[in-house]
């Protein structure tokens, strides 16, 4: 998230549990397109001859229409080239995770079994249960 955003924007986020809104999430470059609803799509039905028969019955959501399309330009990328690039970019970031399991493992554990955090996380799974409850 720092390297997509910035260390200020992220480290904001991260300390106030910011939920970005779409637009903003596609300014910022945590998201890459913005896939339009059902009700705003022109055509629904523009990539139905493109789906395997097994997905026709998800042809009518544009999400589905829009990941069928990038899979299709991804499936051109011969999948080793594809591996090997995705390798390359993340490597420092992988070397630094595998590095650091143990230590942020530790932190982690340490941090969410405080009897404080497990009241909050207590009080808000039960706050996501009123929620679900009153639809």
């Amino acid at each position: 998230m720092v390297s997509t955003i910035g260390l200020r924007k992220a480290e904001l986020a991260m300390q106030l549990g910011k939920l970005f809104p779409p637009e903003e999430a596609l300014e910022v470059g945590l998201v890459d397109e913005l896939v339009v609803s059902n009700e705003q799509c022109e055509s629904n039905n523009a990539l139905f001859d493109l789906l395997p028969s097994a997905t026709k019955d998800q042809s009518s959501n544009a999400l589905m229409q829009q990941a069928y399309k990038q899979a299709k330009v991804y499936a051109k990328i011969p999948p080793e080239a594809r591996v090997a690039s995705k390798l390359l970019t993340r490597e420092q970031y992988i070397k630094d995770m595998i590095q650091t399991r143990e230590q942020d493992t530790d932190h982690f554990c340490g941090f969410v079994t405080q009897e404080a955090v497990q009241r909050n996380l207590i009080a808000y799974v039960e706050a996501l249960k009123k929620k679900s409850k009153k639809k």
